[in-house]
């Protein structure tokens, strides 16, 4: 994310709506802050009581209240003077509020929001960027930078990362990579005029061609799965794969179905079985989403790798498949963090390093977006990683040895900012 360190900042304020203080009063509080309701005190914009008139923050006008009081509080993390609040009830509450820094890049959130065709009537962001070249240009950088993110993580994390090495040594010389709930927006590129549909395929060749010519395999079959996949599925679509010094690394073989991953649709359109499975973004734990039956359709101990927008995200996803014995061992960072039970049965390293991992994507883009629901909170597209086995942890791979020491605890599992 060498774009943060041009806004002087080392890492990305993920969660930065303030809520302790709201969810200690209320339990059941479920609004949108700073989208439906007060992004400061929490009062509902549609609320029939309120007289108060909706405040916008007059720079990036992305986030709103019920008062200048209200946002100019949000603004001033020091500040306890106001009449809704007092230092108990943020006591332990570390989000910054609406700091210039979390300004700054929602400002950013519109000029990519427009130059990628997704917000409508924004005259005035359209007039700015027609004036600043640079800026538009740099908008579209940055919207392509998340696009081909999908392509750099597949190839990347799948070459540099020891743990797949088994897998892909396995396949002999032809690889099979499963892409499980796969759009047309996200992996496919089809919806952005920032990016050619035209060049999806060839992005994922050139990304994919050093895995190839490293593990000397002659094809790479890449099946993209899901219900936001193109309604008419695109048939195994060839592309050469093409090594530094201009010859053949091998061939990619792409194509995409529109459905669930199911059982009945490998087997009712001869998919090849996975060597490696690929999640992008799947809300394990999301109630709009059901992936039990995909996930009965791998076969046990078939290596996964996972993205995630938020930090907060992945360890959810990875809790979700622990409580349904879906992997085999946990990374552990994670295993300290769900508690003694996984520390004591499912916490193990391999002493090669090539042991189940959850970190920051060095491959992801540089696209920042505003969640959905808390205004103050940013995201970045397949941020976070999660790499492991899908198996049962009743049979747990040989070669482990357990581990006992201490790390440090993630206090952002106990965040209720939810992205």
């Amino acid at each position: 994310m060498d774009f943060l360190r041009t806004l002087g900042l080392e890492d990305l304020p993920e969660q930065q709506t303030k809520t302790m203080h709201l969810m200690a009063r209320h339990p059941e509080f479920a609004l949108k802050l700073g989208l439906d309701s007060c992004c400061a005190c929490g009062t509902p914009f549609t609320s029939s009581s309120s007289s108060r008139v909706v405040v916008d923050c007059p720079t990036c006008q992305r986030v709103s209240y019920c008062s200048e009081a209200c946002r100019a509080h949000d603004a001033s993390a020091g500040d306890r003077d106001h009449e809704s609040f007092d230092a108990e009830d943020e006591e332990g509450d570390t989000a910054m509020g609406h700091s210039s820094v979390i300004c700054t890049l929602l400002t950013l959130c519109n000029n990519d929001e427009v130059v990628n065709d997704e917000t409508k009537d924004d005259d005035k962001t359209m007039q700015l960027l027609a004036q600043d070249a640079r800026a538009k240009e740099a908008a579209i950088d940055r919207v392509r930078s998340e696009y081909e993110s999908y392509c750099a993580t597949v190839a990347n994390v799948l070459l540099q990362g020891p743990f797949y090495g088994p897998a892909i040594e396995a396949a002999s010389k032809n690889l099979v990579i499963h892409v499980i709930g796969a759009s047309s927006d996200g992996e496919l590129w089809q919806k952005s005029p920032c990016v050619q549909h035209s060049d999806v395929w060839n992005a994922y060749a050139d990304a994919l061609a050093e895995l190839a010519e490293t593990r000397k395999l002659d094809t790479i079959n890449l099946v993209f799965v899901g219900p936001e996949c193109p309604k008419e599925n695109i048939p195994p679509t060839t592309r050469n794969m093409t090594n530094v010094e201009g010859g053949t690394a091998g061939e990619l073989v792409v194509q995409t179905y529109c459905g669930e991953y199911t059982t009945d649709l490998l087997k009712q359109n001869e998919i090849p079985k996975a060597d490696i499975c690929i999640f992008f973004n799947p809300g394990f734990t999301c109630p709009d989403y059901d992936w039990s039956e995909a996930l009965a359709a791998i076969p046990r101990g078939t290596p996964f790798l996972m993205t995630t927008n938020t930090e907060l995200e992945g360890i959810a996803d990875c809790q979700y498949l622990l409580e349904n014995d879906l992997i085999q061992a946990i990374p552990p960072m994670l295993a300290e963090i769900f508690g003694s039970e996984a520390l004591a049965i499912h916490k193990y390293e391999d002493d090669d390093g090539t042991g189940p991992f959850f970190n920051e994507n060095p491959f992801c883009g540089n696209r920042v977006r505003q969640s959905g629901t808390m205004a103050n909170d940013l995201f970045v597209k397949n941020r976070w990683m999660l790499g492991g086995i899908l198996d049962s942890r009743t049979r747990q791979p040989p070669n482990k040895r357990r581990v006992t020491s201490q790390e440090g605890n993630n206090s952002k599992v106990h965040n209720p900012a939810l992205i």
